[in-house]
């Protein structure tokens, strides 16, 4: 298993990702945010949180890092 590693860069590829850091410009302390990285139908990339979207000039803010999933289980 390959060993992921963190990046302040904004993922540019679909799926999902953690975000630590944060989702709006507030005084809330930075945590772990699972993020949907999606594709509107006109392009543009969607970061989605906790049914919201992320945008830098809100002040999502933070570290990046793609969420490695297991295997699933054999036989479902």
């Amino acid at each position: 298993m390959e060993t992921q590693t963190w990046t302040q860069e904004w993922p540019t590829e679909l799926g999902y990702y953690w975000l630590y850091g944060l989702c709006f410009k507030d005084h809330r302390p930075a945590k772990y945010n699972f993020v949907e990285v999606r594709r509107f139908s006109f392009g543009t990339l969607a970061y989605i949180a906790n049914g919201h979207l992320l945008y830098k000039g809100e002040g999502a803010s933070g570290h990046w890092q793609k969420v490695d999933f297991p295997k699933p289980p054999e036989g479902l």
